[in-house]
């Protein structure tokens, strides 16, 4: 049990707090929605959404059982990209 607590620090020793909460919370029912909030979240902290897409999908790969990279590109960053055009064309 120890060594599981160990390689589960490790798994999550690069991530920031808050990408650590999303993957903390983030299970297999939730992982589109929560991805599509840390998206959104990221936009509207005022990066761009080439950068978005870098840190979802990078956070999608910490995940335990990640989305495909198609499924993320189709739907979360489509969302993300109509987020993102609203957010900068008012």
């Amino acid at each position: 049990k120890n060594e599981d607590c160990k390689k589960v620090i490790m798994h999550l020793h690069n991530l920031t707090n808050l990408e650590r909460w999303f993957v903390a919370t983030t299970t297999q029912g939730s992982r589109s929605n929560q991805l599509i909030k840390s998206a959104l979240m990221l936009i509207d902290s005022g990066m761009d959404i080439a950068n978005t897409q870098n840190n979802v999908l990078r956070l999608n790969s910490k995940l335990e059982e990640s989305l495909s990279e198609a499924e993320v590109l189709s739907t979360i960053m489509v969302t993300a990209s109509k987020h993102f055009y609203k957010k900068t064309n008012p």
